[in-house]
């Protein structure tokens, strides 16, 4: 039996936060390219809501690490468009 890994991360830089992953097993194409999404920027108000301040968005597939993190570092941060995330209502664990 063999470990298959879609070697999944977050980078963190100046304009955003990021999720990288290689398509290894789960995807509907198992090609092994990078997939990469710049994640939105939420954040808790001083009442308690949870808001997003930037949306995010998939930058795209990549076929190798190194050319997904040059895509990361040349990405910018995205317009602010402050609002309320929608609750998912009561959910129990």
């Amino acid at each position: 039996m063999s470990y298959v890994s879609n070697h999944e991360d977050t980078i963190t830089t100046d304009a955003a936060e990021f999720a990288i992953a290689q398509r290894n097993i789960g995807f509907a194409d198992n090609d092994g390219r990078w997939i990469v999404s710049q994640l939105p920027d939420l954040y808790w108000s001083p009442i308690g809501v949870l808001r997003q301040r930037r949306p995010g968005a998939f930058l795209g597939a990549f076929d190798t690490r190194e050319v997904a993190e040059a895509a990361i570092s040349a990405a910018q941060p995205l317009p602010e468009q402050d609002a309320m995330v929608p609750s998912m209502g009561r959910v129990s664990c």
